[in-house]
């Protein structure tokens, strides 16, 4: 079950999403489902133009970390990179192109 609830903070409403733990999954391709289902929630928002994910690791209160306590990755780094590092669909497309040239030096 996902906590989510908005409020506004200088007259932009900001939605804040708190995710289930692994623990609370039956599987890891459970997790890995739900943080993909998550993450393609927020990127299909008209409006996100970027997010802080502020809990990297598991501590004794949360297991909502993208890693277990012991630093070891709840997913496969590769499918957690894929998932995470999909660009905003608020980003046009060839505003997203000249982006990634310019950070491969051919722009």
């Amino acid at each position: 079950m996902h906590n989510n609830f908005g409020m506004r903070y200088a007259g932009i409403k900001i939605l804040l999403l708190c995710k289930p733990s692994l623990l609370e999954m039956e599987t890891a391709e459970d997790y890995e489902k739900l943080l993909g289902d998550l993450y393609s929630a927020l990127y299909d928002r008209p409006i996100l133009c970027g997010y802080c994910y502020t809990q990297l690791t598991d501590t004794m209160q949360e297991t909502n970390g993208l890693l277990d306590a012991a630093r070891k990755p709840k997913l496969d780094e590769a499918r957690i990179r894929a998932i995470i590092v999909d660009p905003a669909r608020s980003i046009p497309a060839e505003k997203l192109e000249q982006a990634r040239k310019k950070a491969q030096g051919q722009a």
